[in-house]
């Protein structure tokens, strides 16, 4: 056996902290909650939106190209008045609204700026005067706050899901495909369609008293509870259940972290599901492809 000394060498790591000032309560920047974005006549949303967070310091050049071309393919009047795509009839949209504005209270009787987080994770209140609605997008359109965030986290993961029908379901939006998928492996009868999907989340917010949370998951398949069932059986939506909304949990970090691991389990499903059946149709019809030509 021959051995090999290997120089040792200084790796460079990205590490990635926690900022302790979200920890700190930032009221100033809560105030943020009440204003909303107003264009002004010769603006569209987007230059509005642009301006707001433009710096003086900014070159001309600096314009986000990529992501104003990307915003600028969206209709605003979609968001201000139903459309037949959007589902707004079905109220497709979940709202969770709840505020806790006791901070910590300490042994001497003090109101401290930072939780408790233990305490939280064991007897987590339900919040002061949680609001939970059922909102289609022009609902939620009106309720969007503008906020300089200080922090955001976020997950998109995309994967194809099989699912068993009678007929093939389409994306009304445009934004996914579909395709019929070989059937007979199991029934002669049963057909058997492959979907595009992906299911994102963010987390942003000024500190770890005021942040939202964004989810948003494919439902043009039936692949999720819809936001009605969340609503009345008091579930977190981007939990898929999982987690009571009568125990919400505080902490922003936590609560990316529980919502990444259950969202990883559903798609590691999905596709060791989609890679199976492919193996099998790949050894049924070695001299044929996996979809069907109908």
């Amino acid at each position: 056996m021959d051995f090999y000394v290997v120089p040792a060498k200084r790796e460079r790591r990205r590490i990635f902290a926690w900022d302790p000032k979200f920890s700190q309560r930032a009221r100033r920047a809560n105030l943020a909650e009440d204003i909303k974005l107003a264009p002004e006549a010769h603006q569209t949303t987007v230059d509005a939106f642009f301006a707001e967070f433009a710096s003086r310091l900014d070159p001309p050049q600096y314009s986000y190209m990529a992501l104003r071309r990307f915003l600028s393919q969206a209709d605003e009047k979609d968001l201000q008045q139903p459309s037949a795509t959007s589902l707004d009839s079905q109220g497709s949209v979940l709202l969770d609204d709840r505020r806790d504005s006791t901070g910590w209270l300490g042994t001497d009787g003090e109101t401290y700026s930072a939780r408790d987080w233990e305490g939280y994770s064991r007897y987590p209140p339900e919040g002061e005067n949680p609001v939970t609605l059922l909102l289609d997008i022009q609902g939620l359109y009106k309720r969007q706050p503008i906020s300089d965030f200080g922090f955001a986290l976020e997950f998109h993961l995309p994967y194809y899901a099989l699912r068993h029908g009678v007929s093939r379901r389409f994306d009304l939006r445009g934004l996914r495909r579909s395709y019929k998928f070989r059937s007979g492996l199991v029934d002669e009868n049963l057909h058997e369609y492959l979907y595009e999907a992906q299911v994102s989340l963010l987390v942003t917010g000024s500190d770890e008293w005021f942040w939202t949370a964004y989810c948003c998951a494919e439902t043009y398949f039936g692949s999720e509870e819809s936001a009605k069932y969340y609503h009345e059986k008091r579930l977190d939506a981007p939990s898929g259940g999982e987690i009571s909304s009568r125990l919400p949990v505080w902490n922003p970090r936590e609560y990316f972290l529980s919502i990444l691991s259950r969202r990883l389990k559903q798609v590691t499903k999905e596709w060791n599901n989609t890679v199976k059946a492919v193996e099998q149709c790949l050894k049924a019809y070695p001299n044929q492809g996996v979809y069907n030509n109908d």
